[in-house]
């Protein structure tokens, strides 16, 4: 059996074991809210239902204005809340294979995608993805984390093959998908030259320049003081409690992937000593400027972290192709030696 009938295969079986799931569980409390229009953090006598584009905008300027600036992923959620929810079901399926696979693609850099190493991420992707139901399940929890991740990834994807033209929109896009997205992005691109000896030239600068809007956008929302004060308690941009987030933020890291964080660092020491191994670096980088951002928040929410998590499996699987390539091939001969000479005793 060739590894592409293979690669269809675990495919196939992850898309629906994915939809199995979405099918078997209904709507949540948010995914109802945002079935009305969005006059506060719950429907009220003045909320009505969305039916026409024109309370979609509505909505989506209301949510800006009371609970944040996420306004590209919610005008989603409202759309796809205005049709059947199995259409949802396929999408979201699908959406999560598209994911793994543009994890793997990053991972590898233009590789033949091993069927192992296909199985491996979607096994990753399940353990490891915070808070697994509302970030690859929940309907406005899967647009705002697994879909915006899938934008994010596809902008590094064409940065990493230098498809240029298809970037600009992409980082443009992406600046708006969620809080930190723009400047992970940026430290990724910042890594991403210094590590694989690109040159920052304007291609890079205007790739950057693009991720700013977005990201200023959100953060500038009127919606995010207000939504920290009314539903976390708490404050943003306090400095104080940012540095106590910091702490909070990467307790839970090394408490929750603590295996993770074991081998990366196992492949991080031949990174250090070969060029090759150094490709996953800048995943790396970008996850934890992820983490320390989300601090200025002033609390944390679990799935927050979504994309940072991605970014950390997206390095883990560099390391582990790269070294794979570097020293598979000694390790095979090495095995094969002893064999051998074993047989001869």
């Amino acid at each position: 059996m060739s590894d592409r009938i293979k690669n269809v295969l675990v495919i196939a079986a992850v898309w629906l074991f994915m939809l199995f799931l979405n099918l078997r569980l209904g709507y949540i409390t948010d995914d109802w809210h945002f079935k009305f229009t969005f006059t506060g953090f719950w429907p009220d006598e003045d909320s009505v239902r969305v039916h026409t584009l024109k309370d979609i905008a509505a909505s989506v300027k209301g949510y800006y204005n009371i609970s944040g600036g996420r306004v590209f992923a919610h005008a989603l959620v409202y759309l796809s809340l205005m049709f059947n929810e199995h259409i949802f079901d396929f999408l979201n399926a699908t959406a999560f294979i598209s994911l793994g696979i543009l994890i793997l693609k990053c991972a590898v850099s233009g590789k033949v995608i091993k069927p192992q190493m296909l199985a491996l991420t979607y096994l990753m992707m399940i353990l490891f993805l915070p808070a697994f139901g509302d970030t690859c399940l929940w309907v406005s929890g899967s647009i705002n984390y697994l879909w915006m991740a899938i934008i994010s990834l596809l902008f590094i994807w064409c940065v990493i093959n230098e498809k240029y033209y298809m970037s600009l929109p992409l980082a443009l896009i992406s600046g708006f998908t969620n809080e930190a997205t723009g400047g992970m992005l940026i430290v990724f691109l910042l890594a991403y030259c210094l590590f694989n000896k690109k040159k920052s030239g304007i291609k890079i600068i205007l790739q950057m320049l693009l991720l700013i809007p977005g990201e200023l956008v959100i953060v500038m929302a009127p919606g995010n003081t207000g939504r920290a004060k009314e539903v976390n308690g708490t404050s943003i941009f306090s400095v104080k409690k940012a540095l106590e987030m910091v702490k909070v933020n990467f307790s839970w890291l090394f408490e929750n992937y603590y295996i993770l964080i074991i081998i990366i660092i196992f492949f991080a020491f031949f990174a250090c000593k070969n060029e090759k191994m150094r490709k996953g670096i800048p995943f790396l980088i970008s996850a934890m400027s992820g983490l320390g951002a989300m601090a200025l928040s002033g609390t944390f929410i679990e799935r927050s972290h979504f994309l940072n998590i991605v970014m950390l499996m997206t390095a883990l699987l560099a390391f582990v192709t790269a070294f794979s390539e570097q020293y598979g091939s000694r390790m095979k001969e090495f095995y094969e030696t002893k064999m051998s000479s074993g047989k001869k005793e």
